[in-house]
Order: C-alpha cells, then sequence, then structure tokens
C-alpha cells in the first residue's frame, strides 16, 4: 500500500502536466484561440476558390500571405533536344553558345548549352547552376577539385564559384543548364589570362586600323 501511494504520488503530478498541455494546444491554433480559429474556419469555407481575383472575407485576414501564394502562370510547352540542336546548331567559329529554353520570371531559367574546346575561369556571383551533360566528355574544374564528365552526368556549381569546363570529345558538348535566379552575362566575372587581353588588344587595334584606312583612303 505505502508503495502504490508512492507510485502515485510520483506520477500524478506528470499526468497533470501532460493534460494541461494538451487542453492548451486544443486551445491555441497557430498562436489564434480556439473561437477565432473557428471563425477563420468558416470564413476559409465561403471563398470562392475558382475566382482568380475573389476578395478575402475578414476573417482570414492575419493569415499567412503564404497560403494564398499562388505561382506565376505558366503556359504548356513542349521541345525537343534534336529539335534545338538542329536550329542552334554550334558554328565552326562559334566556342560556345547559349540558348534559353525556358524562363520564370526573376526566379529561374532552362537553357541548352554548347561548348566545343573550353572556357575561362568565371563565376556567376547570384545564380545557382545545374547542369546535365547531354552530349559530350571533358573536364569540369571548380575551385581547385577537377573532375571528369560525361553523359548522364548531373553537376552543381554555387553561385560566387570559380569554374571551367574543358570538352574533350570529338563532337562539342551540350548540356541543359539550369540558373536561380537567371544568368545576366554582364554580371558574370571571368579571368581572362593577362597574354590572352595581350592578344585581344592588339587585335582590336589592328582591326581598328584596317577599318580607319579603308574609310580615310589617301587621295
Amino acid at each position: 500500500m505505502h508503495a502504490r501511494r508512492l507510485l502515485t504520488s510520483l506520477v500524478l503530478p506528470f499526468l497533470l502536466l501532460a493534460a494541461a498541455a494538451a487542453a492548451q494546444v486544443d486551445e491555441t491554433r497557430l498562436g489564434r484561440p480556439r473561437a477565432q480559429a473557428a471563425d477563420s474556419a468558416a470564413g476559409l469555407e465561403e471563398l470562392d476558390w475558382l475566382a482568380a481575383d475573389a476578395a478575402l472575407p475578414d476573417s482570414v485576414i492575419g493569415l499567412p500571405d503564404s497560403l494564398f501564394f499562388l505561382p506565376p502562370a505558366l503556359e504548356f510547352a513542349s521541345h525537343s533536344l534534336q529539335d534545338l540542336l538542329r536550329e542552334h546548331h554550334l558554328d565552326a567559329e562559334q566556342n560556345e553558345s547559349t540558348v534559353e529554353i525556358f524562363h520564370v520570371d526573376s526566379s529561374l531559367a532552362l537553357s541548352l548549352w554548347q561548348l566545343r574546346a573550353e572556357t575561362y575561369p568565371r563565376y556567376h556571383p547570384f545564380s545557382d547552376i545545374w547542369v546535365y551533360i547531354w552530349r559530350g566528355r571533358g573536364q569540369l574544374t571548380v575551385a581547385d577539385r577537377q573532375l571528369e564528365y560525361g553523359p548522364g552526368h548531373f553537376l552543381q556549381i554555387p553561385a560566387g564559384v570559380l569554374h571551367s569546363f574543358r570538352n574533350i570529345s570529338g563532337a562539342p558538348t551540350a548540356a541543359l543548364v539550369w540558373q536561380r535566379p537567371p544568368l545576366v552575362d554582364s554580371l558574370t566575372v571571368t579571368m581572362i589570362p593577362e597574354e590572352v587581353l595581350v592578344r585581344m588588344r592588339a587585335d582590336s587595334l589592328r582591326a581598328l586600323d584596317l577599318e580607319t584606312r579603308s574609310l580615310y583612303k589617301p587621295r
């Protein structure tokens, strides 16, 4: 009998605390009293979900905006990668090309990317990219790591990480590239070697000189 009383005195307070906590949870849902929760539920039932411009009743004002967030409207579209490659064939003098396939406002974009030789090291300050290799083989350098890629490989490159690609197959690399948010060329930082910059400047000066002499011929 003494042991039973002792056990009851130890267990009973925990049972009372659990009952009080359950009652409190039942009375308060998402920080609202039960009466307000009931009013909100009644208001939600009155909403016309099929009307795009339906006004929200007063009973649901104060609920999180994310509850009523609607993603941007998209239209159905269908593309064939084979057709895209035929329409946007990489010319012999081209080293790299990017063709946009889908674009969702400023949140996401999908592009077809092709590479013939290699890219200079570069990084995108604000955009994460995911690359699905469809054709071609090569090497990807990310920061201090180097790995080989081939058909079926899926690569994730975070924003701000320096990276470069080098195609080592006979045909250009073809890949699908997801960008979040979409890439902006003017924001991409490319590390061009100094000797290449010097050669580019010399070529530009030669081109400008030829253009000038062709426009202003001596009499």
